[in-house]
């Protein structure tokens, strides 16, 4: 562990239901967390630590203003990336695996330190499959993967920036146990939304169709996501090296739920 100090941190996404509590985790240890952000707003509950920079990140000069002051304890900048446990050249035909290997390559060729967090598959999408009182998902799906609560992901975030080991890692972080899609909603719905009998599997042709008439871009995104899923076949990568550095997620699903059912 480095104790020389808090960093400055920005965070990009950090609004979102994966950086939201990457966010949290960073400034509960003690860091000067900025936010970009075009709305200017902060994630719910931010500390008063947490800065917002207004700008896109597509912007490089909104990007090189929020940068300023932001560097790694020892004077050397540091930079981070969150991809995917599928990640990988054999997956590189899909088109979401193949703009993350591009991210990832950035990074490390950056010349700066670098950390690369690979999460499997978040708890935090399951309310967005229950519409109209029905839980859909796409495709078959049965590959199980390890659902991760992203308050754990949060956590380990911020333990690898201050962990001076994860320097220079694929760092692959796995929720406690894999389930498929279909198990996970059943459990879901069985908690809170207890009216709806059993999840939906939508052929992947008619979820696409159904977002080419509607113009639903989200909808055409995540049938997009959910072939890639279903043809990576499950987690990929390593997490032990992760587990050492960091620690092992702890949430389950059911401590999960619980929390929300609150």
């Amino acid at each position: 562990m480095d104790d020389s100090g808090p960093m400055r941190v920005l965070v990009i996404g950090g609004t979102g239901r994966l950086g939201a509590p990457v966010v949290k985790h960073l400034a509960r240890a003690g860091n000067e967390v900025i936010v970009l952000t075009q709305s200017g707003r902060l994630p719910r509950d931010a500390a008063d630590a947490v800065q917002a920079a207004p700008g896109d990140a597509v912007d490089r000069a909104a990007v090189e203003a929020a940068l300023a002051g932001c560097h790694e304890r020892q004077g050397a900048s540091l930079v981070s990336y969150v991809s995917g446990s599928a990640t990988f050249p054999e997956h590189a035909r899909f088109p979401e695996i193949a703009t993350k290997l591009s991210a990832e390559r950035a990074v490390v060729g950056s010349g700066l330190r670098w950390i690369i967090l690979n999460p499997s598959f978040a708890m935090e999408i399951l309310p967005m499959h229950v519409q109209r009182g029905l839980a859909l998902y796409f495709g078959r799906q049965p590959h199980p993967m390890h659902w991760l609560a992203a308050d754990d992901l949060g956590r380990a975030v911020a333990s690898a920036y201050d962990t001076e080991e994860a320097r220079e890692q694929r760092l692959f972080i796995r929720g406690p146990e894999a389930l498929t899609v279909a198990e996970a909603l059943r459990r879901y719905c069985a908690a809170l939304h207890p009216g709806i009998s059993k999840p939906r599997s939508l052929p992947f042709w008619l979820a696409a169709a159904i977002a080419t008439v509607t113009r639903d871009r989200n909808l055409a995104t995540a049938v997009s996501a959910y072939r890639m899923y279903e043809g990576v076949g499950g987690d990929g990568g390593d997490p032990s090296s992760a587990e050492r550095l960091l620690g092992a997620p702890q949430t389950t699903l059911a401590a999960w739920l619980a929390r929300r059912s609150r």
